[in-house]
């Protein structure tokens, strides 16, 4: 057990909802005494396990508009408050195993705001679950460092799904891929925490979680999807990926 816990609750202001319109305020408070570390790059050495701990809290406002039937763009804005220092677990406390330069935000209570947009065309027959269709969605946000001025930075996620149904929808193909890209302002930098990371149970799942983490990332992965039974569904999968430090390292080769 690693005693983290979390609390959160969206808010729907029903008022302003319409058909085309929605307005959401999501808000959420976190502490993980254990978030693993390997160190920035994608060939870390399991050796390098450390961890550092991890409170924020977190309070943002969307706003949407579907301009089509399956075409929706929208505005976020909201703050975010972190908090970090060494990890609860019995590793090598982790600025004794890594030097400061590598651990930006480190042991550093900071306040950001954001903002940014988001648009997705989203024609997946369900978002839970789907058998057909896809999804193709990209969000950009801005973040200010209120206080200390270091981590300023721009992040712009992509990410692609398409799902390919056969056996009348009881067996599925379904392939996803997805690119975060990172980019500190001028004399800012990065932290750790709000870095793009693979490994887990979304991404790159034969591989723990937060095991690579770096500036910029890039995911692909197919499934395939069954039903065993009217109860069980199964699937095999393949991931692969990898995290850089610069934009133009960005490509499909030398992936984990």
């Amino acid at each position: 057990l690693q005693k983290a816990y979390m609390f959160d609750f969206n808010l729907d202001f029903q008022g302003l909802k319409t058909d085309r319109t929605a307005v959401t305020w999501y808000t959420k408070y976190e502490s993980s005494p254990d978030i693993d570390f390997y160190g920035l790059g994608n060939t870390t050495p399991k050796e390098n396990h450390t961890s550092f701990s991890y409170d924020d809290l977190t309070t943002d406002v969307d706003a949407a508009y579907k301009a089509f039937r399956h075409l929706n763009v929208g505005f976020t804005t909201g703050y975010l408050h972190a908090d970090t220092g060494r990890g609860h677990d019995d590793f090598t406390p982790i600025d004794e195993l890594f030097p400061p330069e590598q651990l930006p935000g480190f042991e550093q209570n900071t306040q950001f705001t954001r903002i940014g947009a988001f648009i997705d065309f989203d024609y997946r027959d369900s978002k839970t679950g789907p058998r057909s269709g896809g999804v193709l969605g990209m969000r950009y946000r801005e973040y200010w460092d209120i206080d200390k001025k270091t981590f300023a930075f721009r992040q712009t996620e992509y990410e692609f799904q398409q799902y390919f149904p056969y056996y009348n929808k009881g067996r599925v193909i379904a392939i996803r891929s997805a690119v975060v890209l990172t980019f500190p302002k001028e004399g800012n930098e990065v932290p750790i925490y709000l870095q793009p990371v693979l490994g887990g149970n979304d991404d790159l799942r034969g591989f723990g979680g937060y095991r690579f983490r770096d500036n910029h990332s890039v995911y692909v992965g197919a499934e395939h999807r069954w039903y065993a039974s009217s109860n069980l569904e199964m699937s095999a999968f393949l991931d692969a990926g990898k995290v850089v430090p610069l934009k133009r390292d960005i490509d499909v080769s030398r992936m984990n």
